[in-house]
């Protein structure tokens, strides 16, 4: 009888643990799976001395944005000089350099900077956009150009592409977002609503997208509602809000020029949490947020990549800084959590107020 009590408890054991893995699966397809992974990288890394960094060296100018490919084999860098290069992700090695087209005779490409990279969830096409008004869609098999899509009046900032779908969503600095079907090469609406200059955009599982920009408003799209949600920065936020990252459907993260950090829910129209002065006053340049999950990331320019803990969905706090000399204007975890891509220029992004010669 013992045995047979023994044998039914591990029998309840194993249906509880696939019972709960099949709830995680479930969780993770609505987009509601909440990973607690904070501590166990503060616990990983340790001495940030101790750190092991790979260095891939390949644009001349400043590296403005980056993207991973949907099987985490590659990684998409832009830069200032107007050329996108692509990177295999286990070797470190350049697989193809997308060149700019003003400098080489029946080349296909961008003519200016680069501000913005977007992989569709399929990993079949890479989407690019920059100085120049046009969103280039791009076969990431052949690595041919095949369609530029047209209509903003000004610099593309930000790309994203919804999950599992081919829509395509662009900022810009003309104050709106515009969709693109990449399947029909078709455009389909846009987005108005803010008053200045788009700086960064954010797009979850759900059919909604996130903005900031120099208006110090964010705004959260719903698109098939076509409503939106108005987020006012002031007065917490003195100056533009530079970058965006959703963290959950209802909590995402921004960060200012006047150096603060903050934590908002969608159900609050201020601040839910906010650091000021969380680089040492620098600005904020860049926030990538691990999605789902506890732990995030914010780049400036006062030589620190750092990573924070979210603690209770309430309030945040810094686990760790990882040494780094440069604007850091991009910023990109491995689906994991287990690598950070850091994109570092001499010069911010979008301008060229500062410089650091060093970086």
């Amino acid at each position: 009888d013992d045995d047979d009590d023994d044998d039914e408890s591990d029998v309840d054991l194993v249906d509880d643990i696939i019972h709960a893995r099949l709830q995680q699966d479930v969780l993770k397809k609505r987009g509601k799976h909440f990973r607690q992974i904070a501590d166990e990288v503060k616990n990983e890394i340790g001495d940030v001395s101790l750190l092991k960094f790979e260095t891939l060296r390949g644009h001349r100018l400043s590296v403005t944005c980056l993207i991973l490919s949907v099987d985490q084999s590659v990684v998409y860098s832009g830069s200032k000089d107007g050329s996108i290069i692509e990177w295999d992700v286990k070797t470190c090695k350049k697989l193809h350099h997308f060149h700019c087209a003003r400098k080489r005779e029946n080349v296909e490409g961008h003519r200016d900077q680069v501000f913005a990279l977007a992989v569709s969830s399929d990993g079949q096409y890479l989407a690019s956009g920059g100085r120049e008004h046009f969103v280039f869609l791009w076969d990431t098999k052949t690595r041919k150009l095949l369609y530029k899509f047209r209509g903003h009046r000004d610099s593309i900032s930000a790309l994203s592409f919804q999950h599992n779908a081919s829509l395509l969503f662009s900022a810009s600095l003309d104050r709106t977002v515009k969709l693109f079907n990449t399947d029909s090469k078709s455009y389909i609406d846009t987005l108005f609503g803010h008053e200045s200059q788009i700086t960064s955009m954010s797009v979850l599982l759900r059919d909604r997208v996130l903005t900031c920009g120099s208006d110090r408003t964010l705004r959260l799209y719903k698109i098939e509602a076509e409503s939106q949600l108005v987020f006012r920065g002031a007065p917490q936020h003195r100056a533009s809000l530079d970058c965006c990252a959703s963290v959950t459907d209802e909590r995402f993260l921004c960060g200012s020029q006047d150096g603060s950090l903050s934590l908002w829910n969608v159900n609050r129209k201020k601040a839910q949490f906010l650091v000021p002065n969380a680089h040492g006053g620098k600005w904020i340049c860049s926030i990538a947020a691990q999605k789902f999950s506890d732990l995030f990331a914010s780049g400036s320019s006062d030589g620190f990549v750092r990573l924070w803990k979210i603690e209770s969905n309430t309030k945040f706090s810094e686990i760790t800084a990882i040494p780094v000399c440069g604007f850091i204007n991009s910023l990109q975890f491995s689906e994991l959590g287990n690598r950070l891509y850091i994109g570092i220029g001499k010069e911010p992004r979008l301008g060229r107020w500062d410089r650091i010669g060093n970086a």
